[in-house]
């Protein structure tokens, strides 16, 4: 037990001053300037943070990259939120000035997140910087994605999270956590389903017409399967079974075709509109 608090002391130095390694300072640095000049990439990776809990890496089709995600709670909300119709882009493992949120520590007086096994302050992060189209303006918003989200507790969890809140409130971002409690498990399922033929090409028209052909097939029979429907819209509009499909599924990403009830669809089972 002694062993273990004397691991966890923090140096004396460590309440005064910044403590960071030259090779951090440097790789923040480089993180800034790249995505300054070229895309964005997390400053965070999967392979960096060596934690028990589940990791994910994967592409995500609609930014055309790799997105490295922290937790299942991450994945939940990351996945909620990329495929809605106002989102653009998504920034995960955002790294935050340590310069900036060592005042904000100062002034808030708390411990600035320190790593004890190698004696330096944490580089904090923002699990998610959203960009949001809203009319035309593009907008910021910036969401601490947490499992469940107590606000009166006392904790390191909470301070950090105060910290982020002070950091986005200086630049006029809002800055909201998100609790993944609120994603439901199947509408997950059913935005995987739907965004494995995602396909950017097709326009805003053909997704819009194909949207209302498939409300009037559905208004006439609606307890048909759904595969039933789709085999009728391609018969009409003359393609192959796949590509109605397809267009289906982006639609139903696009906002056109509103679902009633987040489940996941079948193609054996009718579909419930809203």
């Amino acid at each position: 037990m002694q062993d273990k608090l004397k691991q966890r002391k923090m140096r004396p130095e460590a309440r005064k001053r910044i403590l960071l390694s030259r090779s951090e300072w440097k790789r923040y640095r480089k993180w800034r300037k790249d995505i300054e000049l070229g895309p964005y990439r997390p400053f965070f990776e999967t392979h960096q943070l060596h934690s028990t809990g589940r990791k994910h890496k994967f592409f995500c089709p609609k930014q055309q990259r790799i997105v490295h995600l922290m937790s299942d709670a991450e994945y939940k909300v990351y996945k909620d939120m990329i495929w809605r119709p106002d989102v653009v882009s998504i920034d995960e493992q955002y790294a935050l000035d340590i310069k900036e949120t060592w005042k904000i520590c100062q002034e808030l007086k708390i411990h600035h997140p320190y790593e004890y096994q190698r004696d330096i302050h944490h580089i904090m992060s923002t699990d998610l910087v959203v960009t949001l189209n809203r009319g035309g303006a593009l907008v910021k918003r910036a969401h601490p994605v947490k499992f469940e989200i107590y606000s009166h507790a006392k904790s390191r969890t909470n301070n950090k999270l105060k910290v982020e809140m002070a950091f986005w409130e200086a630049r006029n971002i809002p800055c909201d956590p998100i609790s993944a409690v609120s994603v439901d498990k199947n509408w997950i399922k059913h935005l995987d389903f739907l965004s494995m033929h995602y396909d950017p090409s097709l326009s805003s028209n053909e997704l819009t017409q194909f949207s209302g052909l498939f409300a009037k097939c559905w208004a006439k029979a609606p307890k048909l399967p759904l595969r039933a429907i789709l085999t009728q819209i391609a018969q009409l509009i003359g393609v192959h079974q796949f590509t109605a499909e397809k267009v289906f599924k982006n639609a139903t990403l696009a906002g056109l075709i509103p679902l009633k009830a987040p489940v996941p669809l079948m193609y054996h089972k009718p579909v419930l509109l809203a």
